[in-house]
């Protein structure tokens, strides 16, 4: 797969290089760090698309509740990666998000993940239904038709 045909495939995608401290004792990168690649790409996303990250004036917006890898390659210093983000799900109160990781140095996806990310009333702590408003923003974001 070249990486225009990976990166076409997603409405977002962020680079990131593999630093030589993301490695282990094994001379690949550490699986924890992945996790910290899905953050990056998941935060970005969010940016993108203007959603409300907490802080602490921040009434509501997204929160991880699940994310789970799958890993089919070791990455290694130096690389940079693409990691490619989509919204395939969306529930009352929640979404999935997509990732794959696209390693520049090995032409192939190396790692996929799968997230649940939940919206919060952050004062209150509690799940709210997530505005149409953003459905119909992620929607656009993402190229789709409306039903």
């Amino acid at each position: 797969m070249t990486e225009h045909a990976f990166t076409g495939r997603f409405p977002h995608t962020t680079t990131v290089p593999v630093a030589w401290g993301d490695m282990d004792a094994l001379g690949h990168v550490n699986n924890s760090v992945y996790f910290r690649y899905f953050e990056t790409a998941r935060i970005h996303y969010f940016e993108a698309l203007g959603i409300n990250l907490p802080t602490t004036n921040t009434a509501m917006g997204p929160i991880l509740a699940h994310i789970a890898c799958q890993f089919s390659a070791p990455v290694s210093y130096p690389d940079t990666l693409i990691i490619g983000s989509r919204i395939h799900t969306f529930g009352t109160t929640s979404l999935r998000l997509a990732h794959e990781i696209y390693s520049q140095q090995q032409q192939r996806i190396v790692a996929t993940s799968d997230s649940v990310i939940v919206m919060i009333n952050y004062k209150a702590m509690v799940k709210v239904t997530i505005p149409g408003a953003l459905r119909d923003a992620i929607e656009r974001f993402q190229g789709r038709q409306q039903d």
